[in-house]
């Protein structure tokens, strides 16, 4: 009897155990698989920032190596084809268009490698634009990064651009713009879509006032809108929490990590592991941000839950098969022990 109680106690001891060691091991895996999140969007977000600033540095150098050019500076003929050569060896890359204008804010000449042609270029006077007004009022080498746009007329279906202009003087004298368009889509294309996180993730590529540059995959709701007044137009629980941890990631000159509400899941809100990374070129900030739904994690702890759940039974099924081999081999044995003694006893009384 007591030792069928000390077998007992013995497979509730391990049954608890295998129990406590399951639930541990399921949030150490949640933290660790946490942490491997946070991490890996770290390392992606840092490397991809440093190829877009490495980018831009080229695009920058480009174009004012460009507007030293001769034939640019002097408005001859030749000009058209300068900017043709310009923009192929640019194909296959985010910048997408090249145009020069006039000290009137005129379209002279322009370029682009989608093939398109617009005649209503030249119908246009582009004097108003804020590329177009920095750069009356610059000096040569100097360029000015604006704000995306979608253009009226000319490249449309390539969506939200970036324009990259810098002054172009003739004999000292102001004598134009030359303005270099990069699409937000075809930078999503080469530095973003071929990224792989987990199975739902986001990439944002915030400009420093909040604006969506890009998002990954594209929504269109929010591209080219201010991040922080789309959250504050559109709340929900938790959105000003949300809204203050943004602000301070945009401002941030510093990579980090966040755990944040966003209005962007596949069923919104949904919480997200969120890594960000600054994008800085000469005075520009930019944020490039890496989130990952929890519920990818989640998704993939179900699975390893599921396989802990099957070891741990098959623990407690060894556990318990062993206590009752154990209860059968002492049985067995104090059966033969009484059986020997009774055979025993009979042979000392003969």
């Amino acid at each position: 009897m007591k030792v069928n109680v000390l077998l007992s106690l013995i497979t509730a001891f391990f049954i608890v155990g295998f129990s406590l060691f399951y639930i541990f091991a399921v949030n150490i895996t949640r933290l660790l698989m946490t942490e491997q999140t946070y991490r890996k969007g770290e390392l992606i977000a840092k490397s991809e920032s440093r190829l877009i600033e490495t980018f831009l540095e080229y695009t920058v150098n480009s174009l004012l190596f460009l507007s030293r050019d001769f034939s640019i500076a002097s408005e001859k003929e030749p000009m058209q084809e300068v900017l043709n050569e310009y923009i192929r060896d640019w194909e296959e890359t985010p910048v997408v268009g090249v145009a020069r204008f006039d000290s009137e804010g005129h379209i002279l000449f322009t370029a682009n490698n989608i093939g398109v042609s617009d005649n209503r270029l030249t119908e246009f006077v582009f004097s108003d634009r804020d590329y177009f007004v920095w750069a009356s009022e610059a000096s040569e080498g100097e360029f000015y990064f604006g704000n995306p746009f979608i253009p009226r007329v000319g490249i449309t279906k390539h969506g939200y651009m970036i324009p990259l202009s810098t002054p172009v003087f003739s004999d000292g004298e102001f004598d134009g713009v030359l303005l270099v368009l990069v699409s937000l889509s075809e930078m999503t294309k080469v530095f973003i879509s071929d990224l792989h996180v987990s199975p739902n993730h986001r990439v944002f590529l915030f400009y420093s006032d909040g604006t969506v540059l890009i998002s990954y995959p594209e929504n269109e709701n929010i591209t080219g809108v201010n991040v922080l007044e789309y959250i504050s137009e559109n709340s929900y629980p938790e959105s000003e929490n949300t809204l203050s941890l943004l602000e301070g990631l945009i401002e941030s000159n510093d990579p980090g990590k966040l755990d944040l509400i966003l209005p962007f899941g596949e069923k919104q809100p949904a919480r997200f592991l969120v890594s960000h990374f600054p994008v800085v070129y000469d005075g520009e900030h930019w944020s490039l941000v890496v989130a990952v739904p929890e519920s990818d994690i989640n998704t993939e702890l179900h699975t390893l839950k599921t396989l802990k759940i099957f070891m741990l039974s098959f623990c407690i099924f060894m556990v318990l098969a062993l206590s009752l081999v154990s209860v059968l081999i002492i049985r067995i044995s104090r059966k033969n022990a009484y059986f020997n003694g009774l055979k025993d006893g009979k042979n000392g009384k003969n």
